[in-house]
């Protein structure tokens, strides 16, 4: 005995005694130890069951088949897993959510979201619904692949059917639709988590990133980023990186953006202005990392502050900048940078 599991030889000599003292073994007693075989993967033995099931003529049901999509799942099989999906099929037996989940698991494994997520809409498109092995396979997934929006779906449905997801899972994708200034999804799901009978106690930590602009000294990301302000009074840091694929990316210098003379002109209430209108002036000085004088303006019905600020910590290095208010009336603020 192996790992609390007889060998196939061992069944097949117990089957045998069954038979002698009149006992059929049924595919109830073949799945029990079709799992045994696949969970420990020994994959030979596991196969040969399948051929002393069709000696016996034993007929597979839906947990026979899933045993053996999820062994083939684990040793990246995934090919011969789709055909053994179709088999399953034609013979009627119906997959249900976890034949599913094992093509999603074979896919997740190989790093292949865009299959993956055509897996999980079979699921519902098959009439099945996704239990928590759906999520935790896809969401984490969906994070590595960068896909925020198809993240941000999958904990809405989650948190909708009451399945218990990691806290720290849900939060990876809140910080993740952050960066990617999906300010408004980001406040869903944190309210979402609040209200849901799990109580997650999620929060919008405050960090946006532009894309990586390669081989270029003197880079132009040309970008809008939004950024929840929940206390205005603080400046906001930015940093610039330099991207390192194998090592940590190193920091090439980084400046704080004042934006308390900017929120004051907007408490000024001058809306009505004329476009082109400069509202105030802001000189560099030390404690500002202005490089040169910074205009607030009026324009297009808007206010806005164009910056060009001085990295910090580096020889040289300057960053432009425009700043804008958005949703001032509103819960939470957001700056377009």
């Amino acid at each position: 005995m192996r790992h609390g599991i007889i060998g196939f030889r061992g069944f097949g000599n117990g089957m045998d005694e069954m038979e002698k003292n009149g006992i059929d073994p049924g595919v109830i007693t073949f799945n029990t130890v079709l799992d045994g075989f696949y969970k420990n993967k020994r994959f030979n033995e596991a196969e040969k069951i399948w051929t002393l099931m069709e000696k016996k003529k034993v007929i597979p049901n839906v947990r026979s088949y899933n045993s053996r999509l999820r062994g083939l799942a684990e040793i990246n099989q995934v090919v011969e897993g789709e055909k053994l999906f179709e088999e399953m099929r034609k013979r009627g037996v119906n997959p249900d959510t976890h034949s599913h989940n094992a093509m999603i698991t074979g896919y997740a494994k190989d790093g292949n979201l865009e299959l993956a997520k055509s897996w999980y809409a079979k699921l519902r498109e098959n009439g099945c619904r996704p239990d928590l092995a759906t999520f935790s396979l896809l969401i984490p997934l969906a994070c590595d692949k960068d896909d925020p929006g198809f993240a941000y779906d999958l904990c809405k449905k989650c948190i909708d059917l009451k399945l218990n997801v990691f806290m720290i899972t849900i939060q990876r994708v809140v910080d993740m639709v952050v960066v990617r200034s999906m300010i408004k999804e980001a406040e869903e799901l944190v309210e979402l988590g609040q209200n849901c009978s799990f109580r997650y106690r999620l929060a919008m930590r405050n960090k946006v990133k532009t894309r990586v602009i390669k081989e270029n000294v003197n880079p132009v990301w040309n970008e809008e980023l939004s950024l929840a302000l929940y206390d205005p009074t603080l400046p906001i840091t930015l940093s610039v990186y330099d991207k390192d694929t194998f090592t940590a990316d190193d920091k090439m210098g980084d400046a704080k953006i004042d934006i308390k003379p900017y929120l004051d002109a907007i408490n000024m209430g001058l809306e009505g202005l004329p476009d082109g209108v400069k509202v105030d002036r802001i000189q560099p000085n030390r404690d500002n990392y202005l490089s040169d004088e910074s205009c607030i303006l009026w324009e297009n019905g808007k206010m806005t502050q164009n910056m060009l600020l001085r990295l910090q910590h580096v020889e040289c290095g300057e960053v432009e900048i425009q700043i804008e208010l958005i949703n001032a009336q509103g819960r939470r603020g957001g700056l377009y940078i």
